[in-house]
């Protein structure tokens, strides 16, 4: 995962995987100008070299990825260094959601706006090497105002490799109306229902 991907946190902060499966989820939280920078800083490429020599020095080995680390390798060993940016982005740092199920979260939350941009901003400079985004984990990507008005302004040909966008929702947002207004987001959309 962390080979060609990068999660964005919001307001600078970026890490390469999950943080739960690295040894120091802060190691990686230096405050970068851009996805892009952190994507292509020594940290961030000391860290894709460690997952394709086999060291993995910076997991903690919770990760299931390991298991099967051997194909990993094999498929990805040209990423170290890859100057046009991640393939794979997971936009973790807007934790708007209209739920508070207690598997997530004890409260409703909103993410203000010059996060989310940030976030935006941050797709949109590496959209020339994109293949896959996740909108996931931390809320409801139909709820967010921000993210929903993205999804609605989304042009494919902006992103000319993109081959499919996730989103995890809780489907209460999922309306037709919505649906048919993201006729462009659609046809590459994977949608994850979770059910509380």
């Amino acid at each position: 995962f962390g080979l060609r991907n990068i999660e964005t946190l919001g307001n600078g902060q970026y890490q390469p995987c999950c943080g739960s499966w690295l040894k120091d989820d802060t190691y990686f939280h230096d405050h970068y100008g851009s996805l892009a920078e952190a994507y292509r800083s020594e940290k961030y490429t000391d860290f894709r070299k460690s997952l394709i020599e086999g060291t993995y020095k910076y997991c903690n080995g919770r990760c299931f990825f390991l298991s099967n680390s051997k194909t990993q390798r094999e498929d990805y060993s040209g990423t170290v260094e890859n100057p046009n940016g991640p393939r794979e982005v997971k936009v973790v740092g807007d934790r708007t959601c209209n739920l508070n199920c207690v598997m997530c979260r004890g409260e409703k939350q909103s993410t203000d706006s010059e996060t989310v941009k940030k976030i935006m901003d941050d797709l949109w400079e590496c959209r020339d090497s994109l293949e896959i985004i996740y909108m996931s984990g931390q809320g409801d990507p139909f709820f967010s105002k921000h993210i929903r008005g993205w999804l609605k302004l989304f042009k494919r040909s902006d992103y000319p490799k993109l081959k499919e966008l996730y989103i995890d929702t809780n489907g209460t947002c999922m309306t037709p109306r919505l649906m048919k207004s993201l006729s462009e987001v659609v046809p590459i959309m994977n949608l994850h229902v979770s059910l509380d």
